[in-house]
C-alpha cells in the first residue's frame, strides 16, 4: 500500500465520488472487497464468473485511479460521502 502522502493525489482526483460514479455492481463488488472477500468468493456471492469480477475490479481501479484493491478501499473509507454512496 502506498504512503498516505501519495494517497492524497488519488483523493484529489476522486474528489467527491461524483467524478466517475461507480455502477451499482461495482459498488457491490467494492463492498465485498472491503469485507476481505477474494475474487473467487465475490464471484460465488454474486453468481458471476471470476473473469467478470476481474473486469469490474479493473473498471473500479481505473475510476478511482488506483492499482490495488486495498487502495480503493482506503480511498473510499477516508471519504464519508463515498461510504454513504456504497451503503445505498
Amino acid at each position: 500500500m502506498q504512503p498516505v502522502s501519495q494517497m492524497e493525489g488519488y483523493r484529489k482526483k476522486w474528489g467527491t465520488c461524483e467524478a466517475q460514479p461507480l455502477t451499482p455492481r461495482e459498488k457491490e463488488i467494492l463492498r465485498l472487497v472491503a469485507l476481505g472477500k477474494g475474487n473467487q468468493e465475490i464471484g460465488e456471492c454474486l453468481g458471476i464468473s471470476l473473469r467478470t469480477v476481474k473486469v469490474h475490479l479493473g473498471n473500479i481501479f481505473e475510476k478511482l485511479g488506483v492499482n490495488r484493491r486495498m487502495e480503493a478501499v482506503a480511498i473510499l473509507s477516508s471519504d464519508d460521502s463515498c461510504l454513504a454512496a456504497l451503503a445505498s
